[in-house]
């Protein structure tokens, strides 16, 4: 399936300053936009079509964000995991789909087409400016410090960026006034 969840959960939408609750939703990762149901039928919200900039679903705030991929540009919503200090940390949810397999023979059979969930890509933004976070390396030239620096807090704090609590909890750390 395309969706974060199949069925549809009651979440809300904050559109023209106001917080609108209590609405149907779906999150289409491979079409990167939501869909909400009315009695009337399916209506998806497009982040490029819709001025609909913030909605919670499923226990996640999802933000309308806009990223820079090589040389596309990118409207999509990302769901932000914590914030501080003006750097925030957002996940984007990724599903590709998998062609189907018709030629067959005595080593393949045939498969229909289907999705595959794939992993998650974290960034950092900071403004207008953000990061596509790979590992230690890319957060110490996000925050400005010495790669060893990076490598012993997550050392120390045994920590493993590809948890994303761990990556959460670094990323709140360097950007705490504290550091």
């Amino acid at each position: 399936s395309p969706y974060l969840t199949e069925e549809f959960r009651s979440g809300m939408i904050h559109w023209n300053r106001m917080w609108n609750e209590g609405i149907d939703l779906r999150y289409n990762i491979y079409q990167g936009n939501f869909e909400t149901k009315f009695e009337s039928g399916i209506i998806v919200i497009d982040p490029i079509k819709n001025n609909i900039d913030t909605l919670k679903y499923r226990e996640e705030v999802f933000v309308k964000k806009y990223l820079e991929v090589g040389k596309d540009k990118l409207v999509v919503y990302l769901s932000l995991l914590g914030q501080q200090n003006g750097y925030a940390l957002y996940k984007h949810y990724r599903i590709r789909l998998t062609e189907a397999i018709t030629d067959t023979d005595l080593y393949h059979k045939a498969k229909p087409a289907e999705y595959k969930t794939q992993t998650p890509v974290y960034y950092v933004f900071r403004g207008n400016e953000h990061w596509t976070v790979k590992g230690s390396k890319s957060l110490a030239e996000i925050f400005q410090i010495d790669a060893k620096v990076v490598k012993s807090y997550l050392k120390d704090n045994k920590y493993n960026l590809s948890r994303e609590e761990h990556l959460l909890e670094a990323v709140l750390y360097f950007s705490s006034s504290l550091f």
